[in-house]
């Protein structure tokens, strides 16, 4: 773990900046997206953003056997082994490249036929294609690379090209739809970043990585034969996280769908955050779980607790002041409600549950057990499928969140048991202590504290309220841990240590 601190810091800073960008400008542009054209527009680009999600399926779980197959090579330096993997990933992405281009031609002959929000039907097969071809291009040229690099602990060069992009994209489109109500011509932009960005990685690919074969290294077919078993996964993975938007869409309209966005924006940003955060390290424990399992040990325990209490602390400061924001964000829009307050408890419950299992899942993937533990992630997506398509007809929007929240009841408890009993060889309850400790702190701090009784005239007010609370929220939930899990403060003490004995 000290020789990847570097890296670490890297990946976390410029990932952290990444997503705080991100956030700012995927704030401003669909705003403006409800103001130009509607809230049937803004949830048809949604649901079109969903349906590609369903197309990358396509890599059959190729990317994540990729990853877990890379850490023992790349964490012993032997090069023979990386170009043997890559070129069997290599050979996959080929075959499937085309395939996935025609499926997005095929939905966007399909989609331009059945939707019906105002515009012809060339102009909405146009925005299919140009939301698509960029997708077709990072899948089919740059996806390998992208896998290397989040192994060797260079995310933070993915990270900085990303922030520029989204410069790039973002006030362009704002700029855009400032003067021109020209869809087509906003949408165009995506095609562009795309290019830019493919030829800039194949750029840093061809200079840092020269000794990369692709041609003649022979592929190891072997060493992600679990892509079948791993694809399970990112089917149940696809249905959580996309599912919803679709069901809205046949069920209550595109209306619907802007709303649940409108709120998954944040929670979104939310999950990318803690992903950032969560990628920043992975790669390092990765490594350390294949050459000293004894010390992964140490390290995720200490991960898992920190980890938890973030999920926690940011959580909490969304839930109280996510409806000031929605308040102001959609004022002037009246073609449908969008303050609701039943909303934002539901939403946070499914953060929480989703977020919070991420460091038993690392460690399942780590360990490769995607075979084992596939049919958890089928019975995850039939409860999905099964609680939200009857859920929905009887209560709307609550009734997809609650299948959402049903399914992650089961898929966060059965990692938990598994993590723990089977590949950690310990009691499930470690983890459980931490998830009661902070969901209680959760529970009395929600319970007691109400910001959003005071009246906010700006995002501004918000913003100094929410820093305050935030920074008292972040006070108790770290002195609960410190004092419920003792391990914190004595591997604070001992890096403190440290750090003054090298000054």
């Amino acid at each position: 773990m000290k020789q990847h601190k570097k890296r670490i810091l890297y990946n976390f800073i410029t990932g952290l900046f990444s997503q705080g960008v991100a956030f700012l400008l995927a704030f401003l542009v669909p705003r403006l997206f409800l103001v130009s054209y509607g809230s049937a527009v803004k949830g048809m680009i949604s649901t079109i953003t969903q349906v590609f999600a369903y197309l990358w399926l396509l890599e059959a779980g190729v990317g994540l056997a990729t990853v877990q197959a890379l850490y023992a090579p790349v964490s012993k330096k032997d090069r023979d082994s990386v170009n043997a993997i890559m070129s069997a990933t290599n050979q996959y992405y080929k075959k499937t490249g085309i395939v996935y281009l025609i499926a997005v031609v095929l939905f966007a002959v399909v989609f331009s036929i059945f939707s019906d929000v105002g515009f012809s039907r060339m102009t909405i097969f146009l925005i299919v294609l140009m939301q698509g071809i960029p997708n077709v291009l990072s899948y089919l040229i740059q996806g390998k690379y992208r896998l290397l690099l989040e192994v060797d602990g260079k995310s933070y060069v993915l990270n900085n090209l990303q922030t520029a992009l989204q410069f790039f994209v973002n006030f362009g489109k704002a700029f855009l739809l400032s003067f021109t109500a020209n869809i087509l011509l906003v949408q165009s932009l995506q095609c562009i970043s795309a290019v830019i960005q493919v030829c800039f990685l194949l750029f840093y690919i061809k200079r840092n990585y020269g000794w990369l074969d692709f041609t003649h290294a022979k592929p190891d077919y072997q060493a992600i034969s679990q892509k079948s078993s791993v694809l399970i996964h990112q089917i149940s993975g696809v249905i959580f996280n996309n599912t919803d938007v679709l069901l809205f869409s046949a069920f209550c309209g595109f209306k619907t769908v802007s709303v649940y966005t409108v709120y998954q924006l944040f929670f979104s940003s939310l999950e990318t955050l803690l992903t950032t955060l969560s990628s920043s390290i992975t790669f390092s424990l990765g490594q350390l779980f294949h050459s000293d399992r004894k010390h992964f040990l140490t390290c995720i325990d200490l991960y898992e607790t920190g980890y938890l209490m973030i999920v926690f602390v940011l959580n909490t400061i969304i839930y109280l002041f996510l409806l000031p924001v929605i308040k102001i964000y959609t004022r002037g829009i009246t073609d449908i409600e969008y303050v609701d307050t039943w909303l934002p408890i539901l939403f946070v419950l499914i953060s929480l549950l989703a977020n919070g299992k991420m460091p038993m899942n690392q460690t399942i993937n780590f360990a490769e057990r995607f075979s084992d533990t596939k049919m958890h992630a089928v019975i995850e997506a039939v409860i999905n499928l099964g609680v939200s398509v009857i859920a929905i007809l009887f209560l709307g929007i609550y009734g997809g969140l609650l299948g959402t929240i049903a399914a992650l009841l089961f898929r966060s408890n059965i990692m938990i048991l598994y993590a723990n009993r089977t590949i950690l060889d310990r009691s499930p309850w470690i983890t459980y202590r931490k998830w009661l400790i902070n969901f209680t702190v959760f529970c009395i701090l929600i319970l007691t504290l109400h910001p959003e009784k005071y009246v906010y005239h700006s995002y501004f007010d918000i913003l100094v309220r929410g820093t305050l609370y935030g920074i008292g929220i972040s006070t108790i939930y770290a002195a609960v841990t410190c004092i419920t899990q003792p391990s914190i403060p004595k591997f604070l003490y001992r890096t403190m240590r440290e750090r003054r004995g090298k000054i």
